[in-house]
């Protein structure tokens, strides 16, 4: 008789004696039949079948590595360096976002199919996109902040309190900490003060875009903004033209100067029309 013989014998005497303790214990009322009976694979079977349980687990733990890994690399980082200057980004989803000076925004190329999330330091405007089946979730290092669809501008800065103060729309914040909710209105500010959201009437717009600048946007998309919240005089384009791509700046351009600026950027023309100042190919 081999040693491997000899070892199996033991192995089974071993669990005839669990089963026989088990079996006066009552603890099997016939519902486990003895080990005895039953197959047993041998300990090169045992050894192969762990080995192959601990390669799926690895193989499991890689491509769970590989897959959050590979989200994270795909959120951006759009910081604004630049002092006095309001950086606008539009995002996949066309939710537009304003960048006050030293704030940084991350956020994916494109957004889950079930919510929309960024990551936000520093000051900010938001003129979210309305989509009820996909909210739009923005964290800062003290708030959750939950909204539909609505414009709000965030003061998230230094050791001041957070700040938010809703344009239209409804908007949902959560403090971290305590976890404490609240609805804000529009025409609301609310402010994080010891864990506890006070809300009051929003003052008038302290703090106007002097500045401005687009980096790497489509040129639809610039006008859609000028013309929202600077030009007096409509910007119009063709829709053969609204995919080119550009970065520009402005502060203090009249309408028509504005479109002087776009128009050198992009090598195109602009005329006076009845509608507004329209840019096309010269």
């Amino acid at each position: 008789m081999n040693k491997m013989d000899i070892h199996q014998r033991k192995t089974d005497r071993a669990w005839d004696r669990l089963y026989a303790r088990l079996d006066e214990d009552g603890l099997l009322a016939g519902a486990v039949a003895p080990c005895r009976k039953t197959k047993r694979l041998p300990s090169r079977g045992i050894r192969l079948l762990a080995a192959v349980a601990l390669l799926c687990l690895v193989v499991a733990g890689v491509y769970h590595y590989t897959l959050q890994n590979n989200r994270v690399s795909s959120f951006l980082t759009l910081r604004n360096a630049e002092e006095a200057t309001t950086l606008i980004t539009t995002l996949e989803d066309g939710s537009v976002v304003y960048l006050a000076e030293k704030a940084v925004l991350r956020y994916p190329s494109s957004f889950e199919t079930d919510r929309r999330e960024v990551a936000l330091e520093g000051n900010a405007q938001f003129d979210v996109s309305g989509n009820k089946e996909r909210p739009f979730l923005i964290s800062t290092e003290n708030v959750h902040v939950e909204v539909v669809g609505t414009s709000f501008r965030i003061r998230n800065e230094g050791n001041a309190p957070f700040e938010l103060s809703v344009k239209s729309g409804v908007v949902k914040v959560v403090a971290r900490e305590s976890g404490q909710s609240s609805l804000v209105n529009a025409g609301e500010i609310a402010r994080l003060q010891a864990g506890e959201w006070q809300i009051n009437k929003m003052e008038a717009n302290r703090d106007p875009m002097k500045r401005i600048r687009f980096k790497d946007e489509r040129l639809g998309d610039v006008l859609r903004i000028l013309n929202q919240e600077i030009s007096s005089v409509p910007l119009l384009t063709i829709p053969a033209l609204e995919d080119r791509s550009f970065t520009v700046a402005f502060e203090g351009h009249s309408p028509v100067e504005m479109a002087e600026v776009i128009c050198l950027g992009l090598g195109l023309a602009y005329t006076q029309t009845e509608e507004g100042l329209l840019i096309t190919e010269p």
